[in-house]
């Protein structure tokens, strides 16, 4: 069984649709699997809450350890769009 995945979004707890889903596509190693992982993660009405989660709790970890689609994006995708976001901020500090 998959493990779900439940993020508490300004009271009561919101469930995504993964959390529906008991298949192991959210961790998946297959390009056919991530993409179906996407696909879902692209209709739920937390994916943008997800996401910003994912990137709050994995911070500059290297995608190696990240883990599973979350919030529609891979680990290789969430760790480059992390990475943008921190060269901006420090582009706009400097």
């Amino acid at each position: 069984m998959a493990q779900a995945r439940v993020f508490e979004i300004n009271r009561p707890a919101l469930r995504g649709l993964c959390d529906l889903d008991d298949s192991h596509v959210w961790d998946a190693e297959t390009e056919p699997d991530r993409d179906y992982a996407k696909r879902v993660c692209g209709h739920c009405p937390i994916e943008a809450a997800c996401l910003t989660n994912a990137l709050e709790e994995e911070g500059s970890s290297l995608p190696a350890v990240r883990a599973g689609v979350r919030g529609g994006l891979t680990p290789q995708e969430r760790h480059a769009l992390w990475r943008r976001i921190h060269r901006t901020d420090r582009k706009a500090a400097a």
